[in-house]
């Protein structure tokens, strides 16, 4: 028996293309494409927890986790009058994280932390603490920080030293928790010179 070779390629032809045509239609029975996972939000547990995840997220510069952490009570009490709320940090970390420009033109381009040693242990905080004793089921612990900010096209550093105090709030439930940073208060050292600067300074560059 002879074969046509003009048929068998025209026939081949359709078959491949019924198979694509398959493939693009909207047939629930066609081939199933799985969806892309979408990365979730932590669920903090504990305190030790979530100030691990904080190092992470300020070294990563990933804002939407950054978001994600604090509390919409959030406040940052910083040194010299520079206290900024949620909406401002906010504001303040788009910047630092996405290499947006700052005062003096000044551009982080990586952070680095490279201590975050906890002084004491965590403790319920002081009705007589403001503005964080306020709030229920607030805690607070006293760290000593040491913060390496890189600036863009400079070989230069701001480094950051000293203790900060960290606030936070569980937004979950007794069985169920998931802590929130609610504050900062700021009492690491530095000044407005070229390397030192407390944590305040900086974020007040970008302010």
């Amino acid at each position: 028996m002879k074969y046509n070779i003009g048929t068998t390629i025209a026939v081949l032809a359709m078959f491949v293309l019924c198979l694509i045509l398959a493939g693009c239609s909207d047939d629930p029975t066609g081939p199933i494409i799985d969806d892309i996972p979408v990365e979730t939000d932590p669920v903090l547990a504990s305190q030790d927890e979530a100030l691990t995840h904080f190092s992470d997220v300020f070294e990563s510069r990933n804002l939407d986790h950054y978001r994600a952490l604090l509390s919409p009570e959030f406040t940052f009490i910083g040194k010299a009058g520079a206290d900024f709320d949620h909406d401002q940090e906010l504001s303040i970390m788009t910047k630092i994280f996405t290499e947006l420009e700052g005062d003096d033109g000044v551009i982080i381009s990586n952070i680095e932390v490279s201590q975050l040693d906890p002084q004491g242990a965590w403790a319920e905080t002081s009705d007589e603490d403001e503005p964080f004793g306020e709030y229920s089921d607030s805690w607070s612990r006293r760290y000593e920080v040491n913060i390496i900010f890189y600036l863009q096209g400079e070989n230069t550093v701001f480094l950051v030293n000293g203790d900060a105090v960290f606030y936070l709030v569980n937004s979950g439930t007794a069985e169920e928790p998931d802590f929130k940073l609610l504050g900062i208060k700021d009492q690491t050292i530095g000044d407005k010179g070229i390397e030192n600067r407390s944590l305040s300074g900086i974020k007040e560059l970008f302010n």
